[in-house]
């Protein structure tokens, strides 16, 4: 079992890491690709091994955007 807890958008091979810019769509890319290479790095999982995933959003208007980006992942 992996638990992934607190993943943001964050870009950690770019120098300095940091927040991806361009918005929520970038940023939900980016943390969830996140989530991906920790899956494989963990136990060779796929997006398809995730049984639950929650998400925090600061602002609901930002749902749209960021719920095209998720249904592509999931």
């Amino acid at each position: 079992m992996v638990h992934i807890s607190g993943m943001q958008g964050y870009d950690f091979l770019a120098k300095p890491p940091g927040l991806v810019a361009g918005g929520i769509a970038n940023e939900t890319h980016q943390a969830l690709s996140n989530v991906a290479a920790v899956m494989k790095a963990a136990r060779n999982a796929t997006m398809d091994d995730i049984v639950e995933c929650q998400v925090l959003l600061a602002d609901i208007k930002e749902f749209d955007a960021f719920n095209k980006v998720y249904g592509t992942f999931f």
